[in-house]
Formats: structure tokens, C-alpha cells, sequence
């Protein structure tokens, strides 16, 4: 006879692969005829706009834009220029695809850029990006949870309790706004943009019946020229918020949401007006998270009858997430006495991940560059590389994904010339994978009694290595219940050598 047996239907996905990769762009530009020649060049601001993320039969296939903005000083000039370019990219990964209904996200961004100034007319430039990429898998399967008849044949049951995160598939909307930029300060018109460094930061996720709202703000640094000759720093910030469906939310269902900048464009600056406008494309992407008490049922035998058990193993993983904030402070000495800073901006390299005695190492390298003004009027630029590090606790087979986010920059004048202060936050997810065997099919043979006559109605037994009072009342077709009466024992553990008294049923 069969027994039927109950399901627990688990709707999830899977983390199949994360993993980071790097390459180097270049390009050789022409300094077009209206722009002066190109004496020295201070900094180099990139931006890496990915425009392309697709799942071919093949592999993956990534491309997109990087952009620069170039600021120079012009030959036999006091005064800064600056130039545009744009470095086209496209490549593939082969043999990473995973199955047909996998979904991959992936980020693109800038770790470092450099120009070499070839001639007065021509310059190379250099941009080193990394991608961050993440492959999910969808999964669906009922996992059984107990019997649902037998309980008059004397059917027993062994089940793993545990409390199980489900992660959802990840899904992302993609908006655009406009904005006209806020350019008077009352200190003065505004003759240039010499560069513009945007970014975007989340700052709230929160699920409202089947819908998730994200919310963040979005900023624009910009790098201006006074009518007068002076340079100056303009940020401008624009709220942004995004609705996206939830699908089915139980009361353990959290989300984690995030924010990213996909491309924008600076529009053209009106000095008569004092305006400009922008367009930022953006992706708002959440991950719904459940907390879900999982019971699986491993293992049935019956104090009656004989009974047939097939098995199956399973996985299970389990998550948990965690942020970790790590401050640093790092000192530039400068030639000359710094009369004023005019720009700083921050460039996170590839991370690396160590394992040592005390733990799990996360490096993340951070390059700091600022542009200044000596008191002697000369424009100079510097930077700094440091590391941002943090240590988790290290854990048998457990799959760690991180990554970390500039939070707040800051150079001030300082001594020796410029502090830096830089605040970054590191996310952490960690999956931690398990397999359980569990039963698919039960079987009994409600012909085939068990019990033997000839047997004794109790038995004085010692406990083995290993044994604990499932096998033992299995073995003698007794229940951990008649077990425990018997000696008087609480739910607990039990000790080798042990002697208890153990129940028969003839």
C-alpha cells in the first residue's frame, strides 16, 4: 500500500556563479581644431555606461560605453580646458550561460583612467573597467513534509526542522528622468562645465502590499569656471523613486533594493540662461528574500508492519545577509602650500577575497584623486591608493558574495597639504549549502507483520557510538515516545554506554 505523503511547494532561486572580471580600454583621440593645444592633462573622469547584457547559446554578451571627460591644461595657458570622449566596448564570455531560464545582472564599472598626451594634437587614453556579474537560477520543487496516512499502521516519522531564506529572482525597471541643474550659487556666473561625475545611492526599500517601492537620491557633481576666471564645485541631487511588483509577499517576505546609473547625458549649457539640463537612465532592481520555517521528512518505518522507502537527496541553502562600514583616512603631501581643492572623486578597484587563521580577509583597493590650486596659482593633481578592509568570520562550506560602495569622500586642507576621509560599505551575502536525504515514496506491506512472538517485551540495552533513540526504537520497531516513558528521559541527547530499558511490542 502507498502512503501519501504531504508536500511543501519552495519557489526560489539559486546563486549559480558570482565572479568579477577586468579589462583594459583604449583609445587614440584627436584633439579637435576649436580646442587650444594640449600642454599638460591634470585628470582624467570616466564613466562606464553598460548597455548590453544578454544570455546567448554561446555565452554571455556584454558591451557598452565608456565615457571621459579630459581636463587640461592648454600649452603657454593658465587657465583649464577640458575635452569628451567616448571608448566603445563589446566582448563575450563563453560557456558561462547556465540554463535557459537563468538571469544575469551585471554592473559595470571604472577602476582607473589615465591620458598620455602623445602630442599637442593627439592623446592616449587608458580605462581600466571591471564588470560584476551574477548568475541566477530559478528553481521550483515540493519537498515532502510528512505522511498523510498510516497513522493507524503504527507509521513513525523522523523530520529536520529549520528555518530556510528563499530568495526570489532578482527583477529591475529601467526609467529615465530630466532635470534642469541648479547652477547659481550667488558667487558668481557660470561661464563652463568642465566635467561632470554623476552617481546614484538607494536609501530606502520597503514592500506596500504586492508592490516594492524603492526610493534614492541621484547626484550630479559638476566642475565649473566662473565668468571671472575661478573654479568652483556644484552638486546638484534629484529624488528618485520607482514602483515594482512583488508578486505574492508573506509576513517573513523582505527585499533588498538598489539603485544603479545605466547612462546619462549632460545636455548643452546656456550661459546666457545659467542652465543645462540632464537626462540620467537609471535601473531600480530589487531581490525579495523569504523567510520560510522549512520540515522535511527523512526518514518513516512503521511498529507493525514492514515498509519500503525510497529516498532522494536534496540541497538546501541557506543566506543570510550583513553590511559592514569601514572608515579610512590618508594624507597627501604636496610640494606647495595647497590654496584651495577643487575636486575629489573615488575609483574602486577588484576586490580580493583571502582566507587566513583569523578569518576571511575582504580587500577592496580605492584610488582617491583630487584636483588643486597651489597658493602660487599653479593647478596640479594627485592621488592616493589605499586599501578598505573587513574581516568576517570564516565558515565550513559557505559561499561568500560581497562587494563595497563608496558612502561619503571628503579632502580637506590639511598640513602637509590634503586629507582624504573616505567611508565605504561592504555587502555581504552568504550562502551556505546542505543536503538532506528525503523521502520521495513510502511503501507498506500491511501483510507482513513485524512482530515476533517469541520476543521479549522489554529489553535491557546499551547505547552505541553514535546511536541516538530514533535507530534504537526503529530497530525494535518501538517509538521514541515508549522509550523515553520508560526511562524517564527528557528530549535530549543521548551517551554512549548508556543502558535504558527499551519496550517491545509482540
Amino acid at each position: 500500500m502507498k502512503l501519501e505523503l504531504s508536500k511543501q511547494e519552495m519557489i526560489s532561486c539559486r546563486l549559480l556563479r558570482d565572479w568579477a572580471c577586468s579589462r583594459e580600454e583604449t583609445l587614440e583621440m584627436i584633439v579637435p581644431d576649436i580646442a587650444p593645444d594640449v600642454g599638460r592633462v591634470l585628470d582624467t573622469c570616466c564613466f562606464c555606461c553598460l548597455t548590453r547584457q544578454e544570455l546567448t547559446e554561446t555565452g554571455i554578451q556584454l558591451a557598452g560605453t565608456i565615457r571621459a571627460y579630459i581636463i587640461y591644461q592648454p600649452e603657454k595657458e593658465e587657465h583649464l580646458e577640458r575635452l569628451e570622449a567616448e571608448i566603445p566596448f563589446q566582448h563575450s564570455i563563453d560557456g558561462d550561460r547556465g540554463g535557459i531560464n537563468c538571469v544575469l545582472t551585471a554592473r559595470g564599472q571604472v577602476m582607473s583612467a589615465q591620458t598620455r598626451v602623445i602630442n599637442s594634437r593627439k592623446l592616449l587614453i587608458k580605462a581600466d573597467i571591471r564588470e560584476s556579474l551574477r548568475l541566477w537560477e530559478p528553481e521550483v520543487r515540493a519537498v515532502c513534509s510528512g505522511i498523510c496516512s498510516g497513522t493507524d499502521q503504527g507509521v513513525q516519522e523522523k523530520k529536520e526542522h529549520f528555518q530556510m531564506t528563499l530568495s526570489r529572482l532578482p527583477r529591475e525597471k529601467r526609467f529615465i528622468i530630466e532635470d534642469e541643474l541648479e547652477l547659481q550659487d550667488g558667487k558668481g556666473d557660470i561661464d563652463q562645465i568642465l566635467s561632470a561625475s554623476p552617481g546614484v545611492i538607494c536609501t530606502e526599500s520597503r514592500i506596500m502590499g504586492s508592490k516594492v517601492i524603492v526610493k534614492g537620491v541621484a547626484r550630479m557633481e559638476l566642475l565649473c569656471r566662473r565668468s571671472n576666471g575661478e573654479l568652483c564645485r556644484l552638486e546638484n541631487e534629484f529624488p528618485v523613486s520607482q514602483m515594482l511588483d512583488a508578486d505574492e509577499t508573506g509576513e517573513g517576505t523582505r527585499c533588498q533594493g538598489e539603485i544603479h546609473l545605466l547612462n546619462w547625458h549632460l545636455g548643452s549649457f546656456e550661459p546666457e540662461e545659467q542652465r543645462a539640463s540632464v537626462t540620467l537612465e537609471m535601473a531600480a532592481s530589487v531581490q525579495l528574500y523569504e523567510s520560510l520555517p522549512v520540515q522535511v521528512l527523512t526518514d518513516s518505518y512503521s511498529t507493525k508492519y514492514s515498509m519500503k522507502l525510497e529516498t532522494k537527496e536534496q540541497r538546501f541553502q541557506l543566506r543570510s545577509d550583513s553590511q559592514v562600514r569601514r572608515s579610512a583616512r590618508e594624507s597627501v603631501n604636496t610640494e606647495e602650500p595647497v590654496r584651495h581643492i577643487h575636486a575629489c572623486r573615488t575609483e574602486l578597484g577588484l576586490g580580493e577575497l583571502t582566507e587566513d587563521t583569523g578569518g576571511i580577509k575582504l580587500r577592496q583597493p580605492v584610488t582617491m584623486t583630487v584636483l588643486y590650486q597651489t597658493e602660487s596659482g599653479r593647478w596640479e593633481s594627485a592621488s592616493k591608493r589605499f586599501d578598505l578592509s573587513a574581516t568576517v568570520e570564516r565558515a565550513e562550506d559557505r559561499q561568500l558574495c560581497w562587494s563595497c560602495d563608496t558612502v561619503t569622500q571628503e579632502a580637506l586642507l590639511s598640513a602637509a597639504g590634503i586629507e582624504l576621509r573616505l567611508t565605504g560599505e561592504f555587502r555581504l551575502s552568504e550562502f551556505q549549502s546542505f543536503t538532506l536525504p528525503v523521502i520521495a515514496e513510502a511503501e507498506l506491506d500491511d501483510s507482513r507483520d513485524i512482530h515476533q512472538k517469541d520476543r521479549p517485551s522489554i529489553v535491557l540495552r546499551a547505547v552505541g557510538a553514535g546511536e541516538d533513540i530514533w535507530q534504537l526504537a526503529k530497530s525494535y520497531s518501538t517509538t521514541c515516545q515508549a522509550i523515553r516513558e520508560a526511562n524517564g528521559l527528557e528530549d535530549g541527547g543521548l551517551r554512549e554506554g548508556q543502558m535504558l530499558l527499551v519496550p517491545c511490542k509482540r
